[in-house]
């Protein structure tokens, strides 16, 4: 065999491997940049600051179908959380605080959780376990967290009694910007 054939069929598999991992890639951001495209192109809301929130329901830990459309009037805090996640279980007692505070003074606001893709049995344990009443909305496919382009949790949406997003939080929420928010928002 000579040198020159014996160069050319060492290089084969890694020519394949290449071209592979780049058509990989070109076809992953393809549909990425497809679904991205269609949450904001499409007659749906995009999850942007200053629009529309996307309308959605959900069913709640008690079975009941709850609209976030039917919200309107109120500003909502709409968190995005799944049991597993510490930063998620960091910020829900503060959560909870401020939701039975808005209840005793009757605040035109709300903290409305939605879980991503548990089982409700896990989640309505956790929930119980924790004490937490916050209402809780069971997102068992992930659609919804796809339509608010939610990539990491915890993901809260703040929105205004008008349905659009005012500001939208990645990461956990400490107490004291969870206070600052809530006056900037409601009071």
């Amino acid at each position: 065999m000579s040198a020159e054939k014996r160069t050319k069929g060492q290089f084969f598999p890694v020519i394949v491997v290449l071209i592979a991992l780049i058509g990989g890639g070109l076809y992953y951001y393809g549909v990425w940049q497809q679904s991205v495209r269609h949450a904001v192109d499409s007659d749906l809301a995009a999850p942007f600051e200053g629009s529309l929130a996307p309308d959605f329901t959900l069913t709640d830990l008690a079975g009941q179908k709850v609209r976030l459309s039917d919200l309107r009037g109120k500003v909502v805090f709409l968190n995005f959380f799944a049991t597993w996640c510490e930063p998620c279980r960091m910020e829900l007692p503060d959560f909870n605080r401020m939701h039975l505070r808005f209840q005793r003074e009757g605040r035109e606001a709300t903290f409305l959780l939605v879980n991503i893709q548990e089982q409700p049995t896990t989640v309505k344990q956790f929930m119980q376990a924790n004490r937490y009443s916050m209402p809780t909305l069971l997102d068992t496919d992930g659609s919804v967290a796809a339509r608010y382009l939610v990539q990491g949790i915890p993901a809260t949406f703040i929105i205004g009694p008008d349905g659009k997003i005012i500001t939208k939080r990645v990461g956990a929420i400490s107490a004291a910007t969870l206070e600052a928010l809530v006056k900037q928002v409601v009071e």
